[in-house]
C-alpha cells in the first residue's frame, strides 16, 4: 500500500443530525491512503476519509479550530490527545467508492452460501481461491460474494492478498449477509493482512503504515428465548409432593450461563447446564404463576412467557370410573328399598362401566327392554378415614337422566324433574349427540359418609319407554383436607431475614413451658418466609418465633 500526499477539502459532520460542512478554501497536506485490498462486508465498504470544521459547530476545550480553520487538538498532562480522524475516508474522502461490478470481470466473481454448521473453513477456502488469481488491469483479483444468510464463524478468516473484495447483501434487505461469531471467546472475526515494503506517514502524533488488521468484534446478544416446558400452561397439580420444573433456552452466542425458575418474585431454583431443571418443593394448594429467566455470561437475560398452574388438594378414589356395578334391568318396580345400603343385591348381575345399550361403546350391555323407564345400579365401597376428606366429588355420565343416593339419601340428580322420583318418572329431556358422552361433575358433602362400608346407588331414567339407547358410568373421589402450616406474624426490629429467628414448639402452656427448637426449614415464597410443620398426631402443638441471638 502506498501513501501519497494531496490537498484535501476539509469536511466535518456534526453529531447524529449529520450536517456536513465543507471549506474548499482550506487545504491540507494530510496523507491519503489507497487501500489495495478493498473490503465490503454486508454491502458496506471499509473507507478512509477526511473531516474538518465549519462555522457554527459546537466548541470544545480539547478540539477547536485555528484562525485558518485547521483543527487544534489539546494535549492532556500526559501528552495524550483525542484521536485525529481528519483524514478518514476512501482516498481521503476525495474519491467515491469504486463500483466493482464495472472494475472486476464476472469470471472473477465467486459466490458462496452458508452451509449447515461452521462456515469458517469453507469461507476461508473461497477467499484463498480468489487471492490466488492474478491482478487485472484495474488492480483487482476478484470478488468473494456472500449470498444472503448467516455465516457461522468459530475462528478468524483472513484476507492476505491485495485486490480481494469481500462483498455481501446489505442488512437493509429482508435477508442480508451476516457474519456471526460463534465461539465464546472474544476474537478477530475478519483479518486483513499483507506483506511488503512499508511507507509511514506521520502527522507528528500518529503514524500509519501500509499493513493493518481489521478487527470485527463480536457483539454479544441477549439469549434468544427461554420457555417453561414442564409443567404445561394451565396444568393442575396435586399438593403434597415436590414438582419437577423444566425449561428450554437458546443463546446464539453460545454463552448461556444459567436458567432461574421463579414463582412470582421468589426463586425456586437455578440450573447452569442443559437440560435446565429445578424442583418446586411441596407448594400448598392455590393458583400460581411461574416464569423462567435465562442469563448469559455477560449478564444479559430474557424472561419466558408466564405459565399458570393450579395446585389442588390430593384425592382418594372411592369409586373408580370403570368400576364394577350391580344392576337391575327388569320391569319390576322395586320401590325405594333398593337404595338403602342393607338391601340384598346378591342376585343382581354385575359388570364394569360404562353400562347400557344401543350405542355400541358399552363395557357391559344391559337388557334393552323398552317397556321400562328405569334401570337401577349399586356400588359398595369402603371409606377408611372419611374425616380426612374436605369434600367429595361425584363425576357421572348419563343417558337420559339420573338420580344418585349415598347410603339411601338422595345427594344429586341430573336431567330429572323436581319432586319425588319413582320407577315411572321420566327424564326431563332427551340426551343426544355430544350430551350422551358428556361427563358431569358435582361436589358432595362428606357428612353423609360414615367410616366403613358405604353404598352409592343410581337410577337412570329414559325420556320414553322405547328409547333407542341408555348409558351410565360414575366415579366418586374424596378430596383430602390439606394440612396447613401455622401462620406466624412478627414485626421485626432488625433485619427482615428468617435466619435471625428460630421456630420453637411446645406440647402445652402449663408452667414451666418447655420450648423445643423445630427442625423445619424456613422457605422464602411470595416474599414471605414459610415453614411447613407436620400435623401433630399425639395432641396439640404451640409455636413461637424466637430471636436466634436471644
Amino acid at each position: 500500500m502506498s501513501h501519497r500526499s494531496r490537498p484535501a477539502a476539509l469536511s466535518y459532520r456534526l453529531g447524529a443530525g449529520g450536517r456536513t460542512c465543507r471549506n474548499p478554501a482550506v487545504k491540507s497536506d494530510a496523507f491519503s491512503l489507497r487501500l489495495l485490498t478493498a473490503l465490503a462486508v454486508a454491502g458496506l465498504w471499509l473507507a478512509l476519509g477526511t473531516t474538518g470544521w465549519c462555522a457554527g459547530a459546537p466548541l470544545s476545550q480539547w478540539v477547536y479550530p485555528s484562525a485558518t480553520g485547521n483543527l487544534i487538538y489539546k494535549l492532556d498532562e500526559r501528552g495524550q490527545r483525542i484521536a485525529d480522524f481528519s483524514n478518514v475516508g476512501y482516498r481521503s474522502g476525495l474519491a467515491p467508492l469504486p463500483d466493482v461490478s464495472k472494475l472486476i470481470e464476472s469470471n472473477r466473481w465467486v459466490f458462496v452460501s452458508p452451509i449447515s454448521g461452521d462456515d469458517t473453513t469453507n469461507l476461508q477456502a473461497v477467499i484463498n481461491q480468489v487471492s490466488a488469481l492474478s491482478l487485472n488491469s484495474n488492480g483487482f483479483r476478484g470478488v468473494v460474494f456472500l449470498n444472503a444468510g448467516e455465516y457461522q464463524l468459530s475462528n478468524t478468516i483472513t484476507i492476505a492478498a491485495g485486490g480481494v473484495v469481500l462483498k455481501g447483501i446489505s442488512d437493509s434487505s429482508p435477508s442480508g449477509s451476516r457474519l456471526r461469531a460463534t465461539d465464546r471467546r472474544q476474537y478477530t472475526l475478519v483479518s486483513v493482512d499483507g506483506s511488503g515494503a512499508r511507507t509511514t506517514v506521520s502527522d507528528g502524533f500518529l503514524a500509519a503504515s501500509d499493513t493493518f488488521v481489521l478487527t470485527v468484534t463480536a457483539v454479544n446478544d441477549a439469549p434468544e428465548f427461554v420457555e417453561i416446558t414442564s409443567p404445561a400452561d394451565g396444568a393442575t397439580l396435586t399438593a403434597g409432593a415436590a414438582f419437577a420444573l423444566a425449561a428450554a433456552a437458546f443463546d446464539v452466542d453460545g454463552n448461556l450461563a444459567r436458567v432461574d425458575f421463579f414463582q412470582g418474585g421468589s426463586r425456586l431454583g437455578t440450573d447452569t447446564n442443559a437440560p435446565y431443571t429445578a424442583t418446586w418443593a411441596s407448594p400448598i394448594p392455590g393458583s400460581y404463576t411461574l416464569t423462567a429467566l435465562a442469563t448469559d455470561a455477560s449478564g444479559l437475560s430474557v424472561t419466558s412467557p408466564p405459565i399458570h398452574v393450579t395446585v389442588r388438594l390430593p384425592t382418594t378414589t372411592l369409586v373408580a370410573t370403570g368400576s364394577v356395578w350391580k344392576y337391575f334391568d327388569q320391569t319390576t318396580d322395586l320401590g325405594t328399598a333398593w337404595r338403602a345400603p342393607e338391601f340384598d343385591d346378591s342376585a343382581w348381575p354385575s359388570g364394569p362401566a360404562e353400562l347400557g345399550f344401543g350405542d355400541g361403546d358399552e363395557a357391559t350391555t344391559v337388557v334393552s327392554n323398552r317397556a321400562r323407564i328405569t334401570t337401577c345400579f349399586r356400588r359398595s365401597f369402603v371409606a377408611t378415614n372419611p374425616a380426612d376428606f374436605a369434600n367429595l366429588t361425584l363425576n357421572l355420565l348419563r343417558d337420559d337422566g339420573v338420580a344418585f343416593y349415598l347410603n339411601g339419601t338422595e345427594v344429586f340428580r341430573n336431567n330429572m324433574p323436581t319432586g319425588a322420583v319413582t320407577a315411572a318418572t321420566r327424564a326431563a329431556t332427551t340426551a343426544s349427540g355430544a350430551d350422551e358422552a358428556r361427563w358431569f361433575s358435582t361436589p358432595l358433602s362428606v357428612a353423609a359418609l360414615p367410616p366403613g362400608t358405604n353404598v352409592l346407588a343410581a337410577e337412570v331414567h329414559q325420556i320414553l319407554p322405547d328409547s333407542s339407547d341408555l348409558g351410565f358410568a360414575a366415579a366418586l373421589n374424596g378430596l383430602l383436607a390439606f394440612p396447613q402450616a401455622p401462620t406466624l406474624h412478627a414485626t421485626l426490629a432488625g433485619p427482615a431475614d428468617a435466619t435471625w429467628f428460630t421456630l420453637h414448639s411446645a406440647t402445652n402452656l402449663t408452667p414451666p413451658v418447655v420450648w423445643t427448637p423445630d427442625p423445619s426449614t424456613a422457605v422464602l415464597t411470595n416474599n414471605q418466609w414459610r415453614v411447613m410443620v407436620p400435623i401433630a398426631t399425639n395432641g396439640s402443638r404451640f409455636y413461637r418465633l424466637q430471636a436466634a441471638y436471644s
